[in-house]
């Protein structure tokens, strides 16, 4: 809810992107780049189908092709909402009107997408923003993490601090590895990223 003087919002379009970005793990740019949506796989309903790009060094990004992202838990499908198809749809169009995605075309007829830091920020922004704090979700979140270990220093106690935007992927890894019996290319895959950077990232 958005708390104000006398009256509570419920915020379902800001609620919506951030349970698709928790329950899939996805990058903060991604929210706008699904090519499908929970329960459009005629195979399997846990999953969204993402855009996947490379970047070309000057800041722009080419979408080369998709990548399969799964729901972890499952359970998150019903209890957000992200599987009422009509809810889902009306969500990613605001998402994108409200910011659109904007792309030039080369002379060799690849698309550039020059604002994903942009939108990605717009989400970051959402979790923690110092100069506007009001413009932030109105619950915050927190966790703990453990700092690293420096060779014949004494183990540091844990901290507690405010997460980031980007702490709701690094949890879809966690819960993966923890909850499931899935392969590392399978989570890899379904982040984005190869096996070695998952296995360096997450599996230590």
């Amino acid at each position: 809810c958005l708390v104000g003087s006398e009256m509570c919002i419920r915020d379902s379009f800001r609620a919506w992107v951030m349970a698709m970005v928790a329950t899939y793990g996805l990058r903060n740019h991604e929210v706008w780049h699904l090519d499908s949506l929970p329960g459009e796989d005629r195979d399997d309903g846990r999953l969204i189908s993402v855009g996947h790009f490379s970047a070309d060094g000057s800041g722009t990004q080419t979408k080369t092709g998709h990548r399969f992202a799964i729901a972890l838990p499952e359970a998150w499908l019903d209890r957000y909402r992200l599987n009422d198809h009509n809810h889902s749809r009306a969500m990613l169009a605001e998402l994108r009107r409200r910011k659109p995605i904007k792309t030039v075309e080369r002379a060799d007829g690849t698309v550039q997408f020059i604002n994903n830091e942009q939108l990605g920020r717009v989400l970051t922004h959402w979790m923690r923003n110092g100069g506007r704090p009001d413009r932030e979700l109105p619950v915050h979140l927190y966790g703990y993490h453990q700092p690293r270990q420096l060779p014949g220093k004494p183990k540091p106690k844990e901290k507690r601090e405010r997460c980031k935007l980007y702490d709701l992927r690094h949890a879809w890894a966690l819960r993966a590895r923890e909850t499931t019996t899935w392969s590392t290319s399978l989570k890899a895959q379904a982040m984005g990223h190869s096996e070695a950077v998952h296995a360096r990232r997450y599996l230590v």
